[in-house]
């Protein structure tokens, strides 16, 4: 079962660096912003965060766990979220910065 866990969450990132990666234009961020949304279930076992220094370029609600994570290096990580029964497994990584997108973990 993890690691078919594993497997998915590699296949959403991809998906979502190719996603991020080719945008650079705030003017275009909430058509991004509408993606993840559609790719977020309401029961909330799929969530996505983006985080970088430009607040234009950010995406997901603010939780104390993902301040708590080290997004410095890449990888599977494990998050406990009080308001939830099982942990949720996540994954990091830094997408390169793109025309006014700076780089985003």
């Amino acid at each position: 079962m993890v690691h078919h866990q594993q497997d998915e969450l590699n296949v959403r990132f991809f998906d979502t660096q190719y996603m991020i990666g080719h945008n650079g234009d705030p003017s275009h961020w909430s058509h991004v912003q509408a993606k993840f949304d559609i790719l977020s279930p309401a029961d909330g076992s799929i969530r996505y965060w983006m985080l970088g220094d430009d607040p234009r370029f950010q995406y997901g609600k603010r939780l104390a766990e993902i301040d708590q994570l080290d997004r410095h290096s890449s990888g599977m990580r494990t998050m406990h979220l009080p308001s939830r029964e099982y942990s949720l497994h996540t994954m990091i990584g830094t997408i390169p910065p793109f025309m006014e997108r700076p780089a985003c973990a």
